[in-house]
């Protein structure tokens, strides 16, 4: 999934994307920028991150901060 940030995440977070109706939420394990492995994006960067179910364009995502 490709998502523009607008706030900081890292490898170990977890996120949650999907709608009112149906959810996803796992942890991070890897993302990349311009196809390169980075631990760590901020506010403004455009990431890739591997979901394990399919998603839809324009579907939101909110770190979980436990």
């Amino acid at each position: 999934a490709a998502i523009s940030l607008k706030s900081s995440l890292s490898v170990g977070d977890i996120i949650e994307i999907g709608n009112d109706e149906e959810a996803i939420r796992q942890k991070v394990v890897s993302m990349q920028i311009d196809r390169e492995n980075v631990e760590h994006a901020e506010s403004g960067d455009s990431i890739g991150v591997i979901v394990r179910c399919p998603v839809r364009a324009g579907e939101s995502v909110y770190k979980i901060i436990i």
